[in-house]
């Protein structure tokens, strides 16, 4: 897992700037709603009750769990999210018997998505869906190269692939990509 840890604080700047700016558009957004209110006379408003300071804190909203254990691919597989980072919206998937890689899952839009969804909009009717992207995290072997994987979880390249994360309150399923139109899943958890 350390190496995984590594892997994360050396995320591309850039990365990190695309995912903060959601923050920060769910904010403006909400902001810009209060100030047409008072621009119709109203005397007093306040901020949407939704909105939350960081990405771990919008995915508790939609009860999406911190940790869920499944299976990919029929192999025992351990999901985690991601809250020692507050400003990154993701979980690390680590599935058993592939020592030494971990797989960085990537929510994309997930505060926007969150923040307008509706409390009354049961899970089980229409789940928490939202888009990913992957990122291979291996560790360095002890002569200090990277070992050549070719596959991981089953998928060729997946860090170039997208995906989607599926919740419905009880089962989380995560998919790629493979092929336009083809989607594998490589996790389903409680």
């Amino acid at each position: 897992m350390h190496a995984a840890l590594q892997a994360l604080a050396a995320i591309d700047e850039m990365v990190l700037t695309r995912i903060f700016i959601e923050l920060i558009d769910v904010r403006i957004d909400c902001f810009e709603k209060m100030i047409a209110q008072f621009d119709d006379n109203e005397i007093e408003t306040n901020l949407a009750p939704r909105l939350c300071n960081t990405f771990p804190e919008y995915l508790a909203q939609v009860k999406l769990p911190q940790t869920a254990d499944g299976l990919s691919k029929g192999i025992e597989s351990h999901l985690e999210e991601i809250t020692f980072i507050p400003y990154f919206p993701g979980y690390l998937l680590q599935i058993n018997g592939d020592v030494g890689t971990t797989i960085l899952v990537e929510l994309q839009n997930s505060a926007q998505k969150s923040f307008a969804r509706d409390d009354a909009l049961l899970l089980s009717k229409k789940p928490f869906t939202v888009k990913v992207n992957f990122q291979t995290v291996s560790a360095v072997s002890p002569d200090g190269q990277k070992p050549a994987k070719i596959k991981t979880a089953g998928i060729a390249n997946i860090s170039k692939k997208k995906g989607t994360l599926v919740w419905n309150g009880k089962t989380l399923v995560i998919k790629v990509s493979t092929f336009p139109f083809v989607k594998k899943t490589i996790f389903v958890g409680k």
